[in-house]
């Protein structure tokens, strides 16, 4: 594929990337008391994993959802749906949210798509990349690149590690949780 034009894979896999906004309650202390928490709005992305007769499942990262006391799905049409959070697994920065059927407008049900899952231990350093997200909280923007390495482990200041895909693909704050493609349009 030519990855310097990525837009029918773009038109293809837009309908299955959501954004998410999210009210974050942070507890607040002042030299060691408590103080009155704080709400804060969070942005991110996610995307559509599967659907049943009652509801969408979306997927995330936990940091875009992590103390949120609120969760709201936007859809590529520009409507906007509340969100559960059904789980999550903090080690691995993964959320799964749930949005009933009921909640999500007719005219974008039939227009939501369900991801297509790739596998990313065949993703080979150089592979054309896709990421797709809501970028700074603006909307969904597309920037693409290359896998620039495989299984970097990287550590975090609480103590945890990950093993990750390495892209140039541009990410920025709020495309957390977006989708990362391959060249076929599959999510890795």
């Amino acid at each position: 594929n030519d990855l310097n034009n990525v837009s029918d894979i773009v038109e293809n896999t837009m309908p299955s990337i959501v954004s998410i906004t999210a009210t974050i309650k942070n507890d607040d202390y002042y030299y060691g008391f408590p103080f009155a928490p704080q709400e804060t709005p969070s942005s991110g992305s996610g995307v559509i994993y599967s659907q049943a007769e009652d509801s969408v499942l979306v997927i995330t990262n936990y940091h875009v959802i992590q103390n949120a006391t609120t969760v709201t799905v936007g859809w590529m049409d520009g409507t906007t749906s509340p969100a559960i959070v059904q789980g999550y697994d903090a080690n691995n920065d993964l959320a799964l949210l749930k949005v009933n059927l009921t909640d999500i407008h007719k005219t974008t049900i039939e227009k939501l798509k369900i991801a297509v899952i790739g596998d990313s231990a065949q993703c080979k350093v150089g592979e054309g990349t896709i990421a797709i997200g809501n970028a700074l909280g603006y909307g969904q923007t597309v920037t693409n690149g290359i896998v620039s390495a495989l299984d970097r482990t990287v550590h975090f200041s609480d103590g945890a590690s990950m093993i990750m895909l390495q892209t140039s693909a541009a990410i920025n704050p709020g495309n957390s949780g977006g989708a990362l493609l391959n060249g076929r349009g599959e999510l890795i």
